[in-house]
């Protein structure tokens, strides 16, 4: 456990956190990393395994909503990407990089659709919908 303190002439602010160290670094690299992983893309029935609820964001990739698996009642987060030719590829290289993550303050990626327009990326959730 750290803590600090910030004073000046106006004010005075304190703050307390902790340090987690992994013990090697094999282990951190397992821990963070974990083993090569692929996420094989379905190219239709995003409808029959999950319902889609509220919007949860927008940007300018697409629109992430929540989403609940039909079968187990997990709560996760769909981003929906529309795009074709040049902007389909920066949709297909954003699945690569977030396949390629696997650190346990990064949410991951747990599968997506493909679709004729674009896809829609399941992904963890965290936040006000997140089920324990």
């Amino acid at each position: 456990m750290y803590s600090i303190t910030a004073t000046n002439l106006a004010a005075s602010t304190h703050t307390s956190f902790n340090i987690h160290i992994e013990e090697s670094e094999p282990d951190y690299n397992w821990l963070a990393y974990g083993p090569p992983r692929t996420i094989k893309p379905r190219f239709k029935g995003f409808h029959e395994y999950y319902d889609l609820g509220d919007e949860i964001g927008r940007g300018t990739q697409g629109i992430t909503y929540h989403a609940v698996d039909r079968g187990s009642g997990q709560s996760y987060a769909c981003k929906y990407m529309r795009g074709t030719g040049i902007r389909r590829e920066w949709i297909d290289n954003e699945i690569n990089i977030m396949d390629g993550l696997g650190h346990r303050n990064i949410t991951r990626l747990v599968e997506w659709f493909g679709e004729p327009s674009g896809v829609r990326v399941v992904m963890e959730m965290y936040g006000k919908f997140k089920v324990n």
